[in-house]
């Protein structure tokens, strides 16, 4: 039987998010639990998933999302799913005494699949705003984690560049590499064939140079933000939400360089914000934001936290 208010938050282990929501939902006073979306996260495993048709990706992860079901209906009152990418409609429609609700950090359009699944939800979250107002779903801006502050250190790089290897992301750390000196970038995929693949329009090795295959810690990246006084953020072109990326660079105290062309979802944060249009403008851009660096204005953070989020979505969810 189920005892008072419980909550499952399923996701994958993309970067630990989903994970770190279910724990400062236990912090805050909500009982909660954090389920893998998947049975298994080994490298050949995920990446089997990763490059196989949908059909065939349900069924690979079918056995376990029985099991997790039963769970649910037994012992849950709530179930948060957070950015999923193997959730199968018999599997949603199957969850027949929990509240189910969704939260997408990507544009539903780089996931078109997910349109399916829309109906089996009582609420749907979006960090995007146009998504927002075009499919009536609530609204509910990222989150910078507990790892990234201000640390007060010395500012040794002028730039930092961190991020999955996707898109024409390399193509603009490249320029970034032979402007300035002082750059500190990570550029991470499963694999580097794989990237080729994905990217046909790249078809270069030499970058392979700038890729790595083993993940960076959160411990890392807010160190590596503290020692610089710029991040370059490259958001999808058809996107409209800021990324967790964005949120940790402005809670380390760096200038925020950005292709976003909507405001900050907090007014405050504007003034330290620069934005480009193109690749050769986001070097004027950059340019700019290291020289203007000592004049940043200092905000309080408590609206970039995790704890701010949670609140906020636990609010919307009940």
């Amino acid at each position: 039987m189920r005892d008072g208010k419980k909550i499952a938050v399923v996701g994958p282990k993309f970067f630990g998010y989903a994970e770190a929501i279910c724990k400062k939902f236990n912090e805050i006073g909500t009982n909660s639990t954090y389920f893998d979306e998947l049975p298994s996260n080994n490298n050949i495993y995920k990446s089997l998933i990763r490059v196989s048709p949908i059909a065939v990706r349900r069924v690979l992860t079918s056995q376990y999302q029985n099991k997790i079901l039963i769970d649910f209906n037994k012992n849950y009152n709530t179930v948060v799913f957070i950015s999923p990418e193997t959730i199968a409609e018999s599997f949603l429609a199957n969850i027949k005494n929990c509240k189910k609700v969704l939260y997408l950090w990507d544009t539903i359009n780089n996931k078109p699949e997910n349109k399916k699944l829309l109906k089996f939800f009582d609420k749907v979250i979006s960090f995007d705003i146009v998504d927002c107002k075009k499919y009536k779903f609530d609204y509910l801006p990222l989150f910078s984690e507990d790892y990234f502050f201000d640390m007060r250190i010395h500012r040794k790089n002028d730039l930092c560049v961190i991020g999955s290897a996707h898109s024409d992301r390399i193509l603009y750390l490249d320029r970034m590499v032979k402007r300035f000196d002082k750059v500190y970038y990570y550029l991470y995929s499963q694999s580097k064939i794989i990237f080729l693949a994905r990217n046909p329009k790249i078809r270069s090795f030499l970058f392979f140079k700038y890729i790595n295959t083993k993940k960076i810690s959160k411990s890392l990246i807010s160190k590596k933000y503290n020692e610089s006084k710029v991040v370059l953020d490259i958001a999808h072109t058809n996107q409209h939400g800021f990324t967790s990326r964005s949120y940790e660079a402005l809670a380390c105290g760096c200038l925020l360089v950005t292709n976003m062309s909507e405001k900050f979802p907090y007014p405050e944060f504007e003034k330290n914000i620069y934005r480009y249009k193109s690749i050769n403008d986001s070097v004027t851009s950059v340019e700019i934001a290291i020289k203007e660096f000592n004049n940043k204005s200092n905000v309080d953070i408590d609206k970039l936290t995790l704890t701010y989020f949670c609140k906020r979505m636990l609010s919307i969810v009940n």
